[in-house]
């Protein structure tokens, strides 16, 4: 029985480092590629406040979806460049992403 328990103890480990390594490689690879669908927040925001609407552009990736009331929490994101934008963006998401599985663990 307590072989069993140590099993699960190990297939458990595993399994998170497994996890983690696969984050890395999906971390690593959207760092240094482009994000399109962030493109579309980043471009939104730059239109709406250059007083024009974001919701008629035709050069998206896609169109956006959400309310312009959204856009305006992106507006510190304009700051930086696109590239530095995107970055900033997958660090909050990521941290978010691990914040969300915090918050999961502590309910249990």
């Amino acid at each position: 029985m307590a072989a069993l328990g140590q099993k699960k103890k190990i297939l458990t480990y595993l399994l998170i480092l497994l996890s983690l390594v696969l984050l890395s490689r999906t971390v690593f690879v959207l760092w240094n590629s482009f994000l399109p669908d962030f493109m579309v927040f980043y471009k939104s925001t730059k239109i709406l406040f250059d007083n024009q609407n974001p919701y008629i552009v035709s050069n998206n990736f896609t169109q956006i979806n959400y309310l312009p009331s959204t856009l305006f929490f992106l507006y510190p994101i304009l700051i930086f460049n696109f590239t530095d934008s995107s970055r900033i963006w997958l660090i909050f998401s990521i941290v978010s992403l691990l914040g969300s599985f915090y918050l999961l663990y502590k309910i249990k």
